[in-house]
């Protein structure tokens, strides 16, 4: 599995208006063998997606899989919950 954060552009615009809203953070968990996105939830105003993802992860089995991410998920409490949830394989 594939930890990831997406920014969807152009998600920021409001029809006829000028007001500013920032793009939408989505997280994303990949199956990387069948190369499906397994879960996908949005990041709420005022954070980061830290831990959306480790909602997530909390979310799912993770007995005998590897995981993925990149450095921003290199967290001590993220590390926790795929330990926990019965990965022993976690790459960055």
């Amino acid at each position: 599995m594939c930890v990831d954060g997406k920014e969807e552009r152009g998600t920021g615009r409001k029809y006829n208006s000028d007001a500013k809203q920032p793009n939408q953070q989505l997280p994303h968990v990949y199956d990387a063998s069948d190369g499906i996105c397994l879960f996908s939830q949005p990041i709420e105003e005022k954070t980061n997606e830290i831990p959306t993802a480790q909602d997530i992860l909390r979310k799912l089995q993770l007995k005998n899989t590897i995981v993925s991410f990149d450095a921003l998920h290199t967290q001590k409490k993220t590390i926790e919950i795929i330990a926990w949830k019965g990965s022993t394989h976690y790459f960055f």
